[in-house]
């Protein structure tokens, strides 16, 4: 089976790393340097998954995304004939521009078919990092799927916990409520770890 890092080099695209406005984010740094393997919900163009890489150097990454950004500016990226912008091909073609595709592998699948696909491969994750869909029945769905594939001492972060996005915060505060989780937020950050 051919890999499809190996196909997309054919395209000859550029890199061009582009969205996740938050990049740097020292919170998310600090709870990815220990994580071994860490499963990514919404990566786009691939910005996050490079920094979490650069900060956890042995880890590995499971992105699980439709790379179909309906609604989200695309700014430099290549489009198909059709006109449809070809961000899955510029994710990956990003992701061997930064050196670590072997650690990384995509999931082409909208959130709950990709997180029931990993937790059905029995995947478990000390670090999720969610960042899809940011309305409020979105982003509690996420967390649920979440459940299985999280390992002892796993912590799950959701991204953009701001006012721009208060369904980030509903939904995380429902999810840790009914879970059991402890809920904080720090760096526009929602941060969810089981009590010890």
């Amino acid at each position: 089976m051919k890999s499809v890092y190996n196909v997309v080099r054919k395209l000859g695209m550029k890199p061009h790393v582009i969205g996740w406005e938050n990049a740097h984010s020292p919170v998310l740094a600090e709870f990815v340097k220990n994580a071994k393997t860490v499963v990514e919900v919404g990566s786009f163009a691939g910005k996050s998954v490079i920094f979490m890489a650069q900060n956890a150097p042995e880890a590995t990454f499971f992105c699980c995304d439709t790379w179909l950004a309906p609604g989200l500016q695309t700014p430099g990226v290549p489009r198909d004939p059709f006109g449809a912008p070809m961000l899955y091909e510029q994710f990956l073609v990003n992701i061997i521009d930064a050196g670590i595709e072997s650690r990384v592998t995509p999931i082409r699948q909208n959130s709950t078919a990709g997180l029931k696909m990993l937790a059905d491969a029995g995947t478990q994750a000390d670090l999720v990092y969610i960042d899809g869909g940011h309305a409020y029945a979105e982003c509690y769905i996420d967390l649920i799927y979440t459940l299985p594939i999280l390992a002892p001492g796993a912590v799950i972060i959701g991204d953009d916990c701001n006012d721009q996005f208060p369904g980030v915060y509903q939904a995380c505060r429902l999810f840790a409520d009914q879970e059991g989780f402890l809920l904080e937020v720090h760096d526009m950050k929602a941060i969810l770890r089981r009590p010890a």
